[in-house]
C-alpha cells in the first residue's frame, strides 16, 4: 500500500513539476508547494524531470513568442544553449521580440553575475542584441515599445568586456592547457565560484563590474568565480582577475589532492555546492551539476 501512494504521490508531484516550469517559487505562490513537498521526489529523479522539461521547451524556441523559452533557461540559470538562442533569434511580434532581446540581455547578465565573468559568446550576444533592437526601433511607431529598446541598447553597450588573457608566472600553466595536451592528469576542469570566508565588508571600489554584484555589503564570506581544475595530484582554483584591493586579497586556491580527507555535495537553491574537506579546515564550489563533480572528487579518493 506505502509503495501505491508513494507511486501515486510521483505521478502528482511530476504533473505539478512540468505544469509549474520546475519552479517550486511558482509552486508556492499558486499553493502547490506543499502537495510537491509530500512526495519527497529524489533529487536525481528532479534532474531527469528538468532535462525532459529543458527539451520540451528548447521545441518551443523556432515558435513566436521564444522570449518564453529565454526566460525559463534563465529561471534554471541554464547557459548551455547560448548559440542556439543567438542562431533562433526573437520571433512573434514586435513587442515579443523586444521581449526576447530584454531577456536575452538579461541572461548574460545573469551569467556575469554568477560567474563574475562573460559568458563565452558575449561579443555576438551584445552584436545580436543590437542588430535586432535597432531594426525593430526603425520598424516601429510605438512610443512605448521605442523607449524600451532603447533602454535595451543602452543597457547592452554597458556589459562588461570580455577579460584579457591573463598573464601567467614563468614555468607555471594555464589551469585546462594540460587537458589541451592529451589530458594528462586533468580529471576536472570546470567553471565555478569559491568561498572566501575571509573577505567581508567590501566597497564598491574595492571590486568592480559584474563581480561587486555577488557580494553583499556587510556580509561575511564571498563566492568568487573563477575555474577549478583537479588532476591526479592536486586541486586548485584560479579566481577571475578583479581590479584593486580585492586583487591582493582574493588568491589561488591549491592544495595536494592527498590532503583531502572528504566531499560531499550541499543543497542550495540555485547551484549545488561541492564542499571538500582537507586537513587544513573546508573549500567549497558552487556550479553546476555539482552532484557530478562531487562523485568524480570521491571517485578519486577512493582511487587512492
Amino acid at each position: 500500500m506505502k509503495n501505491e501512494v508513494d507511486a501515486e504521490r510521483l505521478v502528482e508531484a511530476r504533473k505539478l513539476f512540468f505544469d509549474h516550469d520546475g519552479l517550486t517559487s511558482i509552486m508556492a505562490r499558486k499553493g502547490a508547494d506543499a502537495a510537491y513537498r509530500l512526495a519527497a521526489v529524489p533529487e536525481d529523479l528532479e534532474e531527469r524531470w528538468l532535462i525532459e522539461l529543458t527539451s520540451m521547451k528548447m521545441r518551443d524556441l523556432s515558435q513566436a513568442g521564444n522570449w518564453k523559452v529565454v526566460r525559463f533557461l534563465r529561471q534554471h540559470n541554464d547557459f548551455t544553449h547560448t548559440r542556439s538562442l543567438m542562431e533562433t533569434g526573437p520571433l512573434g511580434e514586435l513587442p515579443e521580440q523586444t521581449a526576447y532581446l530584454e531577456e536575452l540581455l538579461a541572461y548574460a547578465q545573469d551569467f556575469c553575475k554568477l560567474y563574475g565573468q562573460p559568458l563565452t559568446h558575449h561579443a555576438r550576444i551584445v552584436a545580436t542584441i543590437q542588430q535586432h533592437a535597432k531594426s525593430i526601433r526603425e520598424s516601429t511607431g510605438d512610443r512605448t515599445l521605442r523607449v524600451r529598446l532603447e533602454q535595451l541598447l543602452a543597457e547592452a553597450s554597458h556589459l562588461p568586456e570580455v577579460p584579457p588573457v591573463r598573464a601567467m608566472p614563468e614555468g607555471a600553466t594555464r589551469p585546462g592547457s594540460q587537458k589541451k595536451n592529451g589530458g594528462a592528469g586533468v580529471r576536472i576542469d570546470k567553471l565555478c565560484n569559491a568561498f572566501y570566508a575571509n573577505i567581508s565588508v567590501l566597497s564598491d571600489s574595492a571590486i568592480t563590474g559584474a563581480a561587486a554584484r555577488l557580494i553583499k555589503p556587510k556580509q561575511s564570506g564571498a563566492w568568487i568565480g573563477g575555474r577549478l581544475v583537479v588532476t591526479d595530484q592536486r586541486l586548485s582554483f584560479a579566481p577571475n582577475r578583479m581590479k584593486g584591493e580585492a586583487a591582493l586579497r582574493i588568491e589561488a586556491l591549491d592544495l595536494p589532492l592527498a590532503a583531502v580527507t572528504a566531499v560531499k555535495k550541499e543543497f542550495s537553491l540555485m547551484t549545488g555546492i561541492v564542499v571538500v574537506e582537507h586537513e587544513g579546515g573546508v573549500l567549497k564550489f558552487r556550479c553546476f551539476g555539482a552532484k557530478k563533480i562531487a562523485q568524480q572528487l570521491q571517485n578519486l579518493l577512493a582511487a587512492r
